[in-house]
């Protein structure tokens, strides 16, 4: 992001403790209501305040949820995000991930091995790329179109999952988005703060 030129709207006093108590940064929710929080990392960067921690904290205060598509990753097609990031960068919503490879494309056509490994691995990338881990994941919910196969994959999930496990729920529905696709899993994962960094779309 760029901000040369950019007029700058009126500043706030920064209320991070690790910040100078008399350090101020420009409050853009007024001229530009999609700022992201990598737009503030640059702008703080730009103007001299570059601590994370404390343009983690203005964006916090600038917006409460954002929405985020990774690259490595098949691109939304229709009104959704892959992603939201709520209080700060710790909680991440997922959206549903069924089995497609980075193109789009279906992957293990009535399998539901294949899909099973093809999701989890969709999941696995998503967190990744904003510094989260498998181990990271809070819940899940599995909408299988046949749950007896789905219950036969356990061996494929404890491949990606170790005690402690997160909380689980599991329906069946009639279908999903495509005919051929037989899962499709929701998750919502806490990444420590430490480790959480803003994806690059």
């Amino acid at each position: 992001m760029s901000n040369s030129g950019r007029k700058l709207p009126v500043c706030f006093r920064a209320a991070d403790a690790e910040s100078c108590r008399s350090s101020t940064l420009p409050r853009l929710a007024a001229d530009d209501p999609a700022l992201t929080y990598a737009d503030v990392v640059a702008l703080a960067a730009e103007i001299g305040q570059g601590s994370r921690r404390l343009a983690l904290n203005v964006h916090r205060r600038l917006t409460m949820v954002d929405a985020v598509n990774p690259a490595g990753i098949w691109s939304p097609f229709g009104a959704f995000s892959m992603a939201v990031i709520q209080g700060g960068g710790q909680i991440v919503h997922l959206k549903g991930q069924v089995a497609l490879d980075q193109q789009g494309q279906l992957v293990g056509a009535q399998d539901m091995r294949v899909q099973i490994r093809k999701v989890l691995e969709n999941i696995q990338a998503m967190l990744a790329s904003m510094g989260g881990r498998m181990a990271d994941v809070a819940s899940l919910v599995h909408y299988a179109t046949e749950i007896e196969q789905f219950m036969g994959t356990g061996d494929i999930r404890k491949e990606f999952f170790a005690a402690p496990f997160p909380v689980t729920t599991t329906v069946q529905v009639g279908r999903l988005y495509h005919p051929e696709l037989l899962i499709e899993i929701t998750a919502v994962a806490e990444i420590p703060r430490e480790r959480f960094h803003c994806p690059s779309n």
